[in-house]
């Protein structure tokens, strides 16, 4: 169904971040439908079989190259990663990426941040603007916090590996935590859909836990103690320094976990199911299938 879609608009999909944690699970969804696309990041390499393009935000050479690449770009991913505010940024790539004959963009932000947000929901408003106007197609996932982070990012594969410890700042705060493979699945739908969505996607997990919780998980699964280590958000933001985080970043970071404290991610919601009529994953049950990762 989706591979229809796609050709009748005669076009690939661009993957910024595209061997990130979200695109790159985007991307074999894209190849299985027989949907062309590129997998842009700053190495300019890809996995093997799929087509690749340098791409850096900060050298506006490569926007040329990964736009122009054959087969023609018609929809874009669009990510951003270690940049706190890149709003002004990525409305000249989008302006740009028009120009060039793009027609739908999807921008993965973040579940705290709405259009009337800062940084990214200046990307958000911009792009609802446009698709007001008939300019373009759009959609905005903005998910929680991934389970992935604990897999996937070293700080939190060491802290659980060397020290059997999970750090933060959020105190018992808690939340909705959601599988890259869940949110990559909404993505794929929103960049093939024959009708664009044209709206944001709120996308929780199905269980709220804070970090006390995730811990036993941890603990039971592993079959070794596992604890949380509440951190002051300054010491959070060490902690992320140390191991490379930049200090505005860190900064940035710690700052939410401030937020998590007061209850800013304790909502959930129905609009995965909504959207793709099944459950979005238990965090057990990827602890479960990723727990050789902190053996």
């Amino acid at each position: 169904m989706a591979s229809t879609r796609l050709q009748q608009c005669q076009g690939a999909v661009l993957l910024l971040g595209g061997t990130g944690k979200v695109a790159s699970r985007i991307a074999p969804k894209l190849k299985a439908a027989n949907i062309p696309l590129l997998i842009a990041s700053r190495s300019g390499r890809a996995p093997e079989g799929y087509q690749a393009v340098k791409f850096e935000w900060l050298d506006r050479m490569t926007w040329e190259t990964s736009l122009s690449a054959a087969p023609a770009v018609r929809a874009v991913f669009i990510v951003f990663q270690g940049f706190v505010d890149p709003s002004a940024m990525a409305k000249d790539f989008v302006d740009y990426a028009r120009g060039l004959g793009v027609d739908r963009f999807v921008l993965l932000s973040q579940s705290p941040v709405d259009e009337n947000g800062p940084a990214f929901g200046q990307i958000h408003r911009y792009l609802r603007e446009l698709g007001d106007r008939g300019k373009i197609g759009w959609a905005v996932l903005r998910p929680t916090w991934f389970q992935q982070n604990f897999s996937e990012l070293g700080y939190h594969i060491q802290s659980i590996k060397k020290e059997n410890k999970i750090y933060s700042a959020s105190g018992r705060g808690k939340i909705p935590w959601i599988s890259c493979d869940d949110i990559a699945a909404v993505g794929y739908h929103c960049l093939t859909t024959s009708e664009p969505p044209n709206t944001d996607f709120l996308i929780l997990g199905p269980e709220l836990l804070g970090y006390d919780e995730l811990a036993d998980i941890f603990t039971q699964v592993l079959g070794r103690k596992i604890v949380h280590h509440n951190l002051t958000p300054e010491g959070l933001e060490q902690q992320y320094q140390k191991n490379g985080v930049s200090p505005e970043f860190a900064n940035f970071l710690a700052e939410l976990d401030k937020g998590i404290e007061i209850g800013a991610e304790n909502r959930k919601n129905d609009v995965f199911f909504a959207t793709m009529g099944y459950e979005p994953r238990k965090f057990r049950d990827f602890v479960k299938a990723n727990q050789a990762v902190w053996q």
